[in-house]
């Protein structure tokens, strides 16, 4: 994520001890079309995440399918632990899950 544009803005960053992402695109009703959609914001939110959140947590939406394990796997590289958990209050019919990241290594 490039965010020299948002600093030329004037944007100053400062630390975050809690980064969370709970963005979801417009969904198209295709699953693999959605979960890259998801998983493109997922990125670009961890991007801004890395430049605020020390040693800090990070949270973020992402939907249950093709490619998840994976990138959940990719995030055990940027955080000491991070559990997948489907909140109570989540809707029992969405595949939207949460991750919660702790412990940034940066």
């Amino acid at each position: 994520m490039d965010l020299a544009p948002l600093r030329a803005g004037g944007l100053r960053w400062r630390q975050a001890g809690v980064v969370i992402s709970d963005m979801v695109p417009n969904m198209s009703g295709m699953a693999t079309v959605d979960n890259a959609r998801v998983m493109d914001l997922m990125k670009s939110a961890l991007g801004m995440a890395k430049h605020i959140v020390t040693p800090g947590v990070f949270v973020t939406s992402v939907l249950q399918g093709e490619g998840v394990g994976a990138r959940q796997t990719g995030l055990c590289g940027n955080f000491e632990t991070v559990v997948s958990c489907k909140p109570d209050s989540s809707r029992s019919c969405t595949r939207e899950i949460l991750w919660v990241c702790r412990g940034f290594k940066g």
